[in-house]
């Protein structure tokens, strides 16, 4: 048993020994070489080896693409202001409508004496101008009820 344990152990240290000599040996070579690292380790920085057509042309496109956002920012923000406006519109033709629905400014009128009493004069032999004028219909309602009442007979 004492033998595997000093085994594992030799194994072990043999691997960090391993790690360390390749970790020490990578930034050395990196330092070396003079290439510049955005974070150790990491990616090349922007300024090393790309094109700077290419650089150049992201920029362009990066830049469209901001002033695209802020027009679009600013139409969203006027539409924010145009919906909030027709909001308050709206409530005041609600406002408007109720008071005039409570107020009853509609014109009632009986409609079942007003029709028997159309009814009954155009059964008499009146003429349809004659019913409209008592009862004030319109020229429909007056014709409606002479084919009614021809039916009806």
């Amino acid at each position: 048993m004492n033998n595997w344990v000093l085994i594992l152990f030799v194994v072990d240290v043999a691997f960090m020994i391993g790690i360390l000599f390749m970790f020490f040996t990578y930034k050395k070579s990196n330092r070396l070489a003079n290439v510049g690292l955005a974070v150790e380790g990491g990616a090349p920085a922007l300024d090393t080896g790309y094109p700077t057509e290419i650089v150049e042309k992201l920029q362009e496109e990066l830049s469209f693409a901001e002033s695209i956002t802020k027009k679009l920012d600013k139409k969203r923000g006027e539409l924010d202001e145009l919906e909030k406006s027709l909001q308050s519109k709206k409530k005041a033709m609600d406002r408007v409508l109720k008071r005039a629905s409570t107020e009853g400014r509609v014109h009632k009128r009986k409609w079942s004496d007003t029709y028997e009493g159309a009814v009954s004069m155009l059964d008499s032999g009146a003429s349809v101008d004659t019913v409209i004028e008592k009862f004030d219909l319109l020229k429909g309602e007056a014709e409606l009820i002479t084919s009614l009442s021809t039916l009806r007979n």
